[in-house]
């Protein structure tokens, strides 16, 4: 910045000349009121200069306010910021005189905001103490403000803008003043209840949230009000409730409720999903909503409305417990997540998009001034896109200088609130240690408290690993990491992560052998454990989940198909299971020996959005001892509309967190007389007897899988074929660990049957396969067009003759 220091000389003598402070008449406020509104407008540099050469024709200090106002607003529009420190100059100078006057001290806070909101470099202006951000500039001057004239409503519409646009920051000293204000007006405007709300809510007091939340209801926006109300609701334990006030708040949308709503779903959608929602009509939010929460209902196997509940849970436990500790202390990391083991080994490649992606904002409303703090740490963000983990495993790390400041009012990385001064949470590390070491300071040898979160998403276990940073605070695990890195003083965290992964056990075993030659991290147990750990990582910040937490999973295989077809209302979907019987429980009555099953089976047609949910009780006769008598397997049948359907599966025994879950994400019944398979069911000698849709029995597979040297079993459906067509069809089988040639094919040729149904039924010979797992493709070419259907099998080690 080059500043004219004659010009400010000058600037300083005209304010020198100002008269003997006096209280601003009302007459000059208004006129003020007016002049700054005109300036507003005033876009363009010439437009502006009519407005200067008029800015000084009123002496005293009311004329320096006027001149100041131009210099900023001229400034803004020439991108002069030499122009706008003249004007913090004679404001600034007019403040100190007249310390009764409102519009001083309002115009200063407004052009600070802007700077911020700019994220204008920072100087030490006219108006700001040493150290000082122009956001805190901006709250201090608002507080003054206020406090001179309780009435100014230009400041009272300004600070309720800003304080709605921060949501659940935590306010800073100056922000509670404003409010505290605010809230003594003999009537207070209806949006500072809300803002009240939030800040009881984040002090812990929900019932008293509430109560500011329904005094809000009689003239803030409602929709806000509503699902403020959803969120407080749900933290009293009130999900019936809760549930009614979020869907009440989409009945009346407004532009300021949307973007509510919009916030919620962005902490657990990606950008590209998220632009789905910021193109719906208002009219169509409330739908938009209801096909979205239906969608991962079907996902979970839940019962309607679960799957909105469980988010408003995760919602109140992320807010409550994976807050950020006084996250203004850090803004001067500007998101930078550092941990600079990664790319310093020579083994290990750096992982430069995933911390990218990690320092993006977090979400924040428009207008926020305070976007650049996080709002949760990562250990938030993950839990609100995936809900509780299955298990974790926790480390205390090795402390450093950073780690071993001890301060009350934490608990197990838990803020306990109202510690601190004006019920602020103090950090518990020295800060001065971050700013002193910048980068470096978290890429030390130890890695201080960390944890492990276990998941199941799309379909296979996830362990993410957390540890601190100087970014989110390195009072606890608060920031994701692509890998833990392995040395000799983590030696324990590997191990303890060993009890939930068998990678993680093999990383461990190795980290104990004495070091060698070659760094540990080129070693083949090293890399296999860096390579899932990031997958794992990136799996997690990229997805949203819906699997329920099942604290006592089975060894279950649950499969589903899609058969027939809309346009003879044949469509179908047919979902068998298999359950290793020592995970089951037997009953005794009339008939015999049986196990009990609950299953509730849920669909979500991508196409037309409908929904169904199935709850139904199935009691097995016990199938007789021996060689295959170690598992119980059935299937359910459902009739399925066209369409393109997800299905979710649940099994139990009456205790929902005990049992097996799957899901198929695409079951397509085709809606009409097209060219199209069905999916392909598999087969075994030892399978179920299935009746098949043409009528015949099927040895249905429910365990999916076939000793080496066995034979499969296929039955797929062809349509399409107009009757005495020529058609050819291919079944192929490759590795899919070595993707080549098939290793097993069959190409034959027929034609197309008198009702347009072409049922096949073949037998594949697996001699050629070893153990391992294979893709079985059926093709057809009828013609110029062409379908194919693919299916996994998986071949297992022959059993050794007795």
């Amino acid at each position: 910045m080059h500043i004219c220091w004659r010009s400010v000389g000058a600037a300083l003598a005209f304010v020198a000349t100002t008269t003997t402070a006096r209280a601003q008449s009302p007459l000059e406020r208004v006129a003020l009121l007016r002049w700054d509104d005109s300036l507003q407008r005033d876009s363009t540099a010439p437009s502006l200069l009519a407005a200067g050469r008029r800015a000084g024709a009123e002496g005293g200090a009311a004329g320096d306010v006027r001149v100041a106002l131009f210099q900023l607003r001229q400034g803004v529009v020439t991108s002069n910021r030499g122009e706008i420190e003249l004007g913090l100059i004679r404001l600034d100078a007019v403040a100190a005189a007249h310390h009764d006057w409102p519009w001083p001290e309002f115009a200063m806070a407004r052009e600070f905001f802007r700077l911020n909101a700019d994220d204008a470099p920072g100087t030490l202006s006219a108006g700001m103490h040493t150290g000082e951000l122009h956001v805190e500039a901006a709250w201090r001057h608002a507080r003054e403000a206020m406090k001179i004239d309780p009435e100014f409503l230009p400041a009272h519409r300004m600070v309720i803008s800003l304080m709605l646009a921060e949501g659940d920051r935590e306010l800073l000293g100056d922000e509670e003043s404003v409010l505290r204000d605010l809230m003594a007006r003999p009537r207070p405007p209806a949006s500072a209840f809300v803002i009240a709300g939030r800040d009881l809510r984040r002090r812990g007091d929900p019932r008293g949230a509430l109560a500011m939340f329904d005094r809000a209801a009689a003239g803030a926006d409602t929709a806000t009000v509503d699902l403020e109300r959803a969120h407080t609701l749900h933290a009293l334990g009130d999900t019936a409730g809760a549930r009614v006030a979020y869907w009440d708040g989409t009945r009346h949308m407004t532009a300021e409720g949307r973007e509510m709503y919009r916030f919620d779903l962005a902490w657990i959608l990606p950008p590209d999903t998220l632009a789905l929602f910021n193109a719906v009509p208002d009219d169509s939010v409330n739908g938009w909503l209801h096909d979205f929460w239906n969608e991962r209902d079907a996902a979970a196997a839940n019962r309607p409305g679960e799957r909105l509940q469980e988010q408003l849970r995760r919602w109140d436990y992320a807010f409550a417990h994976f807050r950020d500790l006084t996250p203004w202390r850090r803004t001067q990391f500007k998101n930078r997540v550092e941990y600079l083991f990664e790319g310093m080994d020579r083994c290990v490649a750096g992982n430069g998009e995933f911390y990218d992606l990690l320092q993006r904002e977090q979400p924040s409303h428009p207008g926020d001034p305070r976007r650049h703090e996080a709002l949760l740490d990562h250990r938030g963000l993950i839990y609100l896109r995936h809900g509780t983990p299955f298990r974790q495993a926790y480390s205390p790390g090795i402390a450093t200088l950073a780690d071993t400041i001890q301060v009350t009012g934490i608990t197990a990385g838990v803020p306990t609130p109202g510690s601190g001064p004006t019920g602020t949470q103090t950090p518990p590390s020295n800060p001065d240690y971050c700013i002193k070491n910048g980068a470096d300071s978290d890429s030390g040898w130890s890695i201080g408290p960390n944890e492990g979160w276990l998941y199941w998403i799309d379909g296979e276990w996830r362990l993410l690993n957390f540890r601190g940073s100087c970014y989110l605070g390195r009072y606890g695990a608060t920031t994701l990491t692509s890998y833990l890195p392995p040395s000799k003083f983590t030696l324990g965290d590997y191990m303890a992560r060993g009890a939930l992964l068998a990678t993680y056990a093999a990383a461990a075993r190795r980290l104990e052998q004495p070091p060698g030659a070659t760094p540990v991290t080129c070693t083949d147990e090293l890399q296999a454990v860096i390579a899932e750990a990031r997958a794992d990582a990136d799996k997690g910040i990229h997805t949203d989940s819906d699997t329920p937490l099942i604290t006592r999973p089975w060894d279950a295989v649950i499969a589903a198909y899609a058969l027939g077809s809309g346009a003879d209302q044949s469509g179908e979907a047919l979902v068998n299971f298999s359950i290793p019987l020592d995970s089951l429980h037997l009953t005794t009555d009339s008939i015999g020996r049986r196990y009990p099953l609950t299953a509730r089976i849920t669909g979500y047609d991508r196409v037309t959005h409908a929904t169904f949910a199935i709850d139904t009780v199935r009691r097995f006769i016990a199938p007789p001892a021996g060689p295959h008598g170690r598992s119980l397997g059935g299937w359910f049948e459902l009739a399925l509309d066209p369409g393109d359907w997800e299905i979710g599966v649940r099994l139990n025994q009456g205790v929902d967190s005990i049992g097996a879950y799957a899901l198929a994400g695409h079951l397509v019944i085709p809606g009409r007389d097209t060219l199209s398979l069905s999916d392909i069911v598999v087969g075994a000698d030892n399978g179920g007897d299935w009746t098949a849709p043409d009528g015949a029995l099927f040895p249905v597979s429910t365990l999916r899988a076939w000793p080496a040297g066995s034979k499969a079993e296929l039955y797929v459906e062809l349509r399409g074929v107009p009757p005495g067509a020529g058609y050819a069809m291919t079944i192929g089988v490759r590795s899919v660990d070595a993707p080549g040639k098939d290793l097993v094919q069959l190409a034959e040729s027929d034609r197309g049957a008198p009702n347009g149904i072409n049922v096949v039924r073949r037998t594949l010979g697996l001699d050629r396969l070893k153990p391992g797992v294979y893709q079985l493709t059926v093709s057809i070419d009828a013609g110029a067009k062409h379908v194919a259907r693919e299916q996994r099998i998986v071949v297992v080690k022959a059993p050794s003759p007795k």
